[in-house]
């Protein structure tokens, strides 16, 4: 059996590199099975990438949120000012 173990963002990616693992056992039959699964070498890094920039995206969200209540507050208070 041949498995491929790859994210989605790993499709058409230019750098991916196989990392090939193949293993061979005996079945209860005694005839030799092969598995053979399919990884990038670059995973671990490609996977923090992707975690940073769920990150950063969370944050910048939370930021905006944060900037439109002050910004809400502040409209809040002028139109108070001008009653």
């Amino acid at each position: 059996m041949i498995r491929l173990d790859i994210e989605e963002y790993c499709q058409n990616c230019g750098e991916f590199k196989p990392d090939v693992h193949v293993t061979e056992f005996d079945d209860f039959y005694g005839a030799i099975s092969i598995d053979t699964s399919v990884k990038c070498s670059h995973r671990g890094r490609c996977y923090a990438m992707v975690c940073y920039l769920k990150q950063k995206i969370e944050r910048e969200k939370e930021e905006d949120a944060e900037n439109e209540q002050a910004a809400e507050k502040e409209m809040e208070k002028e139109s108070h000012h001008y009653d």
